[in-house]
């Protein structure tokens, strides 16, 4: 039942022991800034990581909605 909640409304619902989609969002942006501190400028990097956190960090970096991200197609070993 919760899964199928999470299919119908995935930017609001959260299965249990799941992550909301607003701390994804806050958790990765967070980490985002921490790593772009620690980069020297014209250097370049590499970030691997899911579709989830993907969709989220695309959000912030090309000023989407949460909901404008969350069907973007990504995938497995897709470059971004």
């Amino acid at each position: 039942h919760e899964w199928q909640l999470w299919l119908a409304d995935p930017l609001d619902a959260c299965p249990a022991g799941g992550e909301p989609v607003a701390a994804l969002y806050h958790r990765a942006n967070q980490a985002l800034d921490e790593w772009l501190t620690q980069l020297e400028v014209g250097s370049t990097c590499l970030l691997i990581s899911h579709g989830g956190v993907i969709r989220v960090l695309l959000s912030r970096l090309l000023d989407l909605s949460l909901a404008q991200v969350e069907h973007f197609s990504l995938p497995t070993g897709v470059l971004v």
